[in-house]
């Protein structure tokens, strides 16, 4: 059972490259050439290391933006305990009467707990300063606000209390990384195959890219 849920929720493959993936399109065309019948969907994700703060509270979490016109939800609606799925940016009115868009986020059931927050409430999310070119620059950390849209439970602490979905542009402007991506994840119609079609998708693209 553990391992299901694992496979449920994780990619069967991930695929990088150092600096991450600007060309997430033309992979993923190229990947569908190698002509593999076992491949079910192939999408891009952002992933980050973050801060999510409440009015409450402030944890360190995992951020995972992606792409849910690729990416197959349906996996993980499975453990979907309250709201929905919708990542899509909404429109809210300020203080100040005026309009600006944010992003929606889907929590684990224990994180929403331990923030005291849930469906409906606002939080914001904190990317890390990092050091893009050590000689010429670091890139300051950067916040954005969010709409908690649906809370999972996967029964699983690493799960539950430390992983935020969010919408893959979003991710992208929150890790200020342009139009790259970290990665792209494979999943499979036969996970038993996974460890022999990552050698093989590893084999077809060469040393510039890692499979795992």
């Amino acid at each position: 059972e553990l391992k299901n849920k694992i496979v449920g929720v994780q990619p069967h493959i991930v695929l990088e490259t150092f600096g991450g993936i600007g060309n997430y399109d033309e992979l993923k065309n190229k990947i569908k050439s190698f002509g593999i019948p076992q491949i079910a969907s192939i999408s891009p994700f952002v992933q980050g290391q973050g801060i999510v703060r409440s009015e409450q509270n402030a944890l360190g979490v995992v951020i995972k933006g992606v792409d849910s016109a690729n990416e197959p939800m349906e996996l993980i609606k499975k453990h979907l305990k309250f709201g929905s799925l919708d990542l899509e940016n909404i429109k809210v009115t300020t203080d100040q009467a005026k309009t600006k868009t944010i992003g929606r986020a889907i929590i684990g059931e224990e994180l929403a707990h331990r923030l005291s927050i849930g469906l409906g409430d606002a939080v914001t999310v904190i990317s890390p300063a990092f050091d893009e070119d050590p000689i010429r620059s670091i890139k300051r950390a950067k916040s954005a606000a969010f709409v908690v849209s649906g809370v999972f439970r996967v029964g699983m602490n690493d799960f539950d209390s430390n992983l935020v979905f969010i919408d893959l542009d979003q991710a992208q402007k929150l890790y200020q990384l342009d139009e790259r991506v970290s990665g792209i994840s494979i999943r499979l119609s036969q996970v038993e195959l996974a460890n022999d079609i990552k050698f093989l998708i590893q084999g077809q693209l060469g040393t510039g890219y890692v499979a795992r």
